[in-house]
């Protein structure tokens, strides 16, 4: 009875022991179904935050291609990252303008964004100041040249990265090899460019021989005409210039070059002698870093403006030869050299 009784008894224990793993298992496996859940939930709700990047320009514009690739690459997967672009750059009427400020404002009503980015100075004078002041929706402009306060910014629902040029180191590098302080300004006729005289002057009490243009003629005649006029020429941008060929302007500049030429933009640093290059890519990743910001609940007005950092010298070997400039080889092992 005794041996039959431990039996049934270590029988017993051992249903009961399976009976309480089983049970143990059941309330295991739910836990991990509801952490799951609350997991997929959690993406879920990341993957339908929306960011919209308006550009104010055109694919295959160098210095928009680049912002929008540093935005691309800090949101990557954190948020639906949606690209409209204004191309007002080589469409530079006011009237076009309006018409493709209102084509984002049905895109901005459709798509129901969570923050919008708006790149460069024509979103944010056609699209954010007309419509959106005090907004429930947040705008994080970047790419603003120098000052956002003629615009009225920050606002409540604005804040943002201004684009900024290192003039004074640039100035000083061509004034290394001129022979005077004579300085020229050759840009593009349109409010970007003269805004970036305007604030040369205004801010660093610089005085300039500045030309605006539209064609690529045009171009190459103002070009001409300051290396007999200054002693030093800073070389705004060439997009939007009508009829531009690079490879006719490489060997232009090579031939008709007398004088210390340089640049903000990398992509002017094949025709010119010296480049402190603005990083796009800087602006984007800033502009999309605050705008991570307000989806995690941040208010744009606790977020300041702030501006660029970040460059990258270079220099134009042809040109310096062209000059008769020798740069010592500590020099070049610091900076970007074209050679070609």
């Amino acid at each position: 009875m005794y041996i039959k009784s431990e039996r049934n008894s270590e029988y017993i224990n051992q249903r009961h022991i399976k009976k309480e793993g089983a049970v143990s298992l059941k309330k295991w496996s739910g836990l991990f179904l509801v952490i799951a859940m609350l997991s997929f939930a959690s993406v879920s709700w990341a993957a339908q935050k929306k960011v919209l990047y308006i550009d104010a320009y055109h694919e295959g514009y160098a210095w928009s291609d680049g912002e929008v690739q540093g935005a691309r690459d800090v949101i990557g997967n954190k948020a639906e990252f949606k690209v409209i672009r204004m191309d007002t750059k080589r469409n530079g009427s006011v009237e076009f303008k309006k018409q493709a400020a209102l084509q984002v404002k049905a895109m901005i009503e459709s798509y129901k964004p969570d923050v919008v980015i708006a790149a460069d100075d024509n979103p944010s004078i056609y699209v954010i100041v007309p419509y959106y002041k005090d907004s429930n929706i947040p705008f994080v402009f970047i790419g603003l040249n120098w000052d956002a306060s003629y615009l009225g910014f920050p606002w409540p629902n604005v804040t943002g990265v201004l684009e900024v040029s290192v003039v004074k180191p640039l100035i000083e590098m061509m004034r290394t090899y001129a022979k005077g302080d004579r300085l020229g300004f050759l840009g593009k006729e349109n409010e970007t460019d003269h805004k970036e005289a305007d604030n040369w002057t205004r801010k660093y009490g610089v005085e300039l021989n500045a030309k605006f243009v539209n064609t690529f003629e045009e171009w190459k005649a103002a070009f001409k005409e300051l290396q007999d006029q200054v002693d030093m020429l800073f070389v705004v941008n060439n997009a939007g210039i009508t009829g531009w060929d690079d490879t006719e302007a490489k060997a232009f500049v090579r031939e008709y070059t007398k004088i210390p030429t340089s640049s903000s933009h990398d992509f002017i640093a094949p025709f010119v002698l010296l480049n402190y290059a603005k990083l796009a890519e800087e602006q984007g990743e800033i502009g999309a870093g605050i705008a991570l910001q307000i989806l995690d609940g941040k208010s744009p007005k606790d977020i300041p403006i702030t501006n660029n950092k970040k460059g990258q010298t270079y220099v134009n070997l042809a040109i310096a030869k062209k000059l008769g400039i020798q740069f010592t080889p500590q020099f070049l092992k610091s900076v970007k050299v074209i050679n070609e």
